[in-house]
């Protein structure tokens, strides 16, 4: 095993354990096909508090002098996006939004791609939930999107990580079809 790069071990790996993978089968192009199209964020005030008291929670239990600093860097790349186009393709995905710099496409097999400031990004489709991982050198996220049971509200289950803070950050946010 010396001769194989870290890096692809990795890949081999994620690849076999994949929720695809493990059940040998495709990706439900039909369950994929009900995320098409654009998402308006519907969550208001209450629920971006809710996201900031996440924040807070996660930043008490750093140093004093560090809180007010990552309240500000995690507040700001959690901000949640005003719309979101997603458009589906078989098995794969492209996502647009206010901010991201480009659109990224990916697999629903979990296959994942390098975005380029070289993090990691994977969606899985996994029953009537999108699975969204995003690995950094210092942090991790993951998001979980699912529909409402009217099919027209975008639920968006957030997890954050990072080997720097001794609490994740969870949160939810809402979405509506357009």
């Amino acid at each position: 095993m010396d001769q194989y790069p870290v890096a692809v071990i990795a890949l081999l790996i994620t690849l076999a354990t994949s929720p695809a993978a493990l059940a040998g089968e495709a990706v439900d192009a039909e369950a994929a096909a009900r995320f098409h199209g654009t998402w308006t964020y519907a969550g208001g005030e209450t629920e971006d508090q809710a996201r900031m008291d996440a924040i807070d929670a996660a930043a008490a239990e750093v140093i004093p002098l560090a809180r007010k600093i990552v309240r500000g860097q995690i507040g700001k790349a959690t901000t949640p996006s005003p719309t979101y186009e997603i458009d589906v393709d078989g098995d794969q995905i492209t996502v647009t939004s206010d901010k991201i710099d480009e659109p990224t496409t990916t697999s629903l097999d979990g296959t994942p791609v390098t975005l380029k400031n070289g993090a990691s990004l994977s969606r899985t489709l996994d029953g009537d939930t999108i699975v969204i991982r995003l690995d950094q050198p210092r942090a991790w996220s993951e998001g979980r999107w699912r529909l409402g049971s009217d099919g027209d509200t975008l639920i968006v289950e957030v997890a954050i990580g990072s080997k720097h803070m001794p609490k994740d950050v969870e949160y939810s946010l809402t979405y509506t079809r357009d």
